[in-house]
């Protein structure tokens, strides 16, 4: 099985949303319009530091934690949220980062990872290059 996994932003809405609209920064946007268009047909799921794995619809409250840092989850309850969603050890596109990334590659057989290594000024014209290609 394959999965889209989308971190999470540090920008939110003030007030309770669907996952998918909660985040308002400029990469989580660019990065779900991304999988949207390029895995149209793979399951979606959002990275939460607070709640771990998100299907984009799911109502959350906003927060204000870091993944790694205090508040955040922990590996072994990153793990169980993989489990309680029913992902643990898919094959993981995950449009995220390095903290992202090292925080998650225990729960899956297999990572990729689009734009690895790109700072986030570069990923945003990555991506944007991507977007523009696949609309002519």
């Amino acid at each position: 099985m394959d999965v889209v996994v989308i971190g999470c932003g540090a920008a939110k809405l003030n007030e309770p949303a669907k996952a998918k609209d909660l985040y308002t920064g400029q990469l989580f946007k660019l990065n779900l319009e991304y999988a949207e268009k390029f895995y149209p047909n793979t399951a979606r799921f959002i990275f939460s530091a607070k709640y771990g794995f998100v299907e984009t619809d799911e109502v959350l409250e906003p927060y204000n934690t870091r993944i790694g840092k205090p508040g955040s989850l922990t590996k072994p309850e990153i793990k169980m949220s993989a489990i309680h969603k029913g992902i643990i050890g898919a094959r993981v596109i995950l449009l995220a980062g390095r903290d992202y990334q090292k925080a998650l590659r225990d729960c899956f057989a297999e990572f990729e990872v689009p734009f690895e290594g790109l700072q986030i000024g570069y990923r945003l014209q990555a991506l944007n290059k991507a977007l523009k290609e696949v609309q002519g």
